[in-house]
């Protein structure tokens, strides 16, 4: 067996552990679908949309689908993961608020970038 075919092996075998990959690299593609105009709350609710569809898909990827629990599983260690990546690491490196401003349609200047007057 090559090692691309163990590889593909072992992560058919453990579901949970994509889910968790899947839920690190979620906040950045959530930004590229929720726009810097939107409140808050809409924005959190587009995030943990965004997460559920992501840990459905990677659930009947995984064939995790076919168990109550694997599929469970799955799909919030995908929620959690990114709900947690997002909280200790992408907030902080500015990364995802530069995405959403990037993609988003007639948000003004980039907060990041606009120097402060005061």
């Amino acid at each position: 067996m090559s090692a691309l075919a163990a590889v593909y092996a072992f992560l058919l075998e453990n579901p949970t552990f994509v889910g968790v990959i899947v839920g690190l690299i979620t906040p950045p593609l959530t930004s590229f679908v929720t726009q810097a105009k939107w409140t808050k709350r809409t924005r959190m609710l587009v995030s943990y949309g965004v997460s559920g569809v992501l840990g459905f898909l990677t659930a009947i990827a995984t064939g995790a689908i076919e168990s109550g629990a694997d599929f469970a599983t799955t799909v919030g260690a995908v929620v959690a993961l990114a709900q947690v990546s997002y909280t200790t690491l992408w907030k902080h490196t500015g990364a995802t608020l530069w995405l959403e401003q990037k993609t988003s349609r007639n948000a003004g200047p980039d907060p990041v970038l606009v120097d402060d007057p005061h």
